[in-house]
């Protein structure tokens, strides 16, 4: 009965998303709806919530939409699913579509001086996880995305807040810069830090630090860079790199302490996928 609660008011504030986008949509003069698809296959897995889940290969689908109504702000979400090329990880889940996601968005442009953009979106998040065992509970949650958009290096921010079935947290920073080589090559660098507290890291990993660093368990660090060739209007290939790094030092000595194959320290990711926009 007390997990039914915030699930509740999540329902809630998906169909509140759901009744602004229709008083929207009576208002808006010209809305314009928006969609695209996203595909990868990589040599590892790193989860939106800083930690290394997997170091085999796995591939990952997304698809996004959006309608854009002007001055009103937009609404916007995803559906994105994971899966294994392998079944070491049985014991907790199935190797197809082992992990599902989806989220639903309210989010507004400000114009800000110097030919900057202040973007950001709030909404609820599901992730059903049906794909594993043992009977795990669907999690709930709300989710932040803030960024500042320029012409120079593009801030950003996003934080998760899990409700249910037990709250947890985690916070991003980041910074990246686009590059154009040429007409259809983009070059984009990036870095971010997550912070997770320590229910975070135990439901990844099950232990947890014996001390606790700035408040929470779990720091860690991405550095990166993304390559992307545009083909046609509309499809792109990509490449990206992603070096994997746990910052705090408790916590790389919690990690070693794990008999888990996909416990490291520090890792490197290799991925390639093609994403199209409509």
């Amino acid at each position: 009965m007390l997990r039914a609660v915030p699930q509740n008011r999540l329902l809630r504030l998906a169909l509140l998303c759901a009744g602004v986008a229709v008083r929207l949509a009576a208002g808006a003069a010209e809305p314009g709806f928006h969609w695209g698809l996203n595909g990868e296959v990589a040599s590892g897995y790193l989860s939106s919530g800083g930690t290394l889940g997997d170091t085999r290969p796995i591939t990952t689908q997304c698809a996004k939409w959006s309608y854009d109504y002007g001055e009103y702000g937009s609404i916007s979400g995803y559906v994105w699913t994971k899966s294994s090329f392998h079944n070491r990880q049985r014991d907790k889940h199935r190797a197809a579509f082992d992990q599902f996601e989806t989220a639903i968005y309210y989010g507004r442009d400000w114009a800000l001086p110097r030919d900057m953009t202040l973007r950001a979106k709030l909404g609820p998040l599901w992730n059903p996880l049906v794909g594993y065992k043992d009977g795990h509970n669907c999690d709930w949650g709300v989710h932040f995305v803030q960024s500042l958009e320029n012409d120079v290096v593009v801030p950003y921010m996003n934080g998760l807040w899990m409700v249910a079935p037990s709250p947890r947290s985690r916070i991003r920073f980041g910074v990246e810069r686009k590059f154009s080589v040429s007409e259809n090559w983009t070059v984009m660098p990036f870095v971010e830090t997550v912070w997770m507290d320590n229910r975070r890291f135990q439901s990844r990993y099950g232990g947890i630090p014996q001390d606790r660093f700035l408040g929470g368990a779990f720091a860690t660090m991405t550095t990166g860079i993304r390559v992307t060739w545009r083909i046609a209007e509309a499809w792109r290939l990509f490449a990206r790199f992603r070096q994997y790094d746990i910052i705090n030092s408790q916590s790389r000595r919690a990690v070693k302490r794990q008999t888990t194959y996909y416990a490291k320290c520090d890792y490197p990711v290799v991925g390639v996928g093609v994403e199209c926009s409509f």
